[in-house]
């Protein structure tokens, strides 16, 4: 396309790339599992080394509850991503990021504060061992680097037109 780009043109070009990848986003998610397991288990760990001392914006809750009740329903809700991921092969990311229900009940228990303090490093550390039964078949899982190089293409492509001043 000659000449330059007016901000319709650019805003076109944009929602057009990202629907692409919206339209991808069930290979997107299953890209590199063994990834998702390392990442998950690290976000997971910092969760958990947060309950104790809570983060600038929850202390209060350390105060209240004796440990940090959000960073507590953040590494359950972290395992329990991982976990309904695996049940369902692998083949719906948001099916097993949306709580409803018990479960969603539950998480929101936990956030206000329905663990006893004695109970929670029990809790969390039976979660942990749940994630890690979940290693191994996470692990067997090969990375998608033909969804990985398109991806990669596909958000150069968009830094590109939203960094453009005109279109080339």
């Amino acid at each position: 396309m000659d000449g330059i780009c007016n901000d319709i043109e650019r805003t076109v070009m944009v929602n057009t790339i990202i629907d692409e990848i919206l339209g991808r986003r069930k290979e997107i998610s299953r890209m590199n599992l063994p990834y998702l397991w390392d990442s998950s288990r690290g976000l997971y760990l910092h969760k958990y080394h947060d309950h104790r001392r809570g983060t600038s914006g929850t202390r209060d809750l350390v105060e209240s509850f004796g440990y940090d009740t959000k960073q507590v329903m953040h590494a359950i809700r972290i395992i329990k991503v991982i976990e309904r991921f695996a049940e369902n092969g692998f083949s719906d990311f948001g099916a097993a990021i949306w709580f409803e229900g018990k479960e969603r009940e539950e998480l929101l228990g936990i956030k206000a504060g329905s663990i006893r303090p004695e109970d929670v490093v029990q809790r969390l550390e039976s979660e942990m061992e749940a994630l890690d039964r979940l290693k191994e078949e996470y692990r067997r899982q090969e990375p998608d680097t033909a969804t990985k190089d398109w991806l990669d293409s596909k958000v150069m492509e968009l830094v590109r037109t939203v960094a453009m001043e005109g279109c080339a």
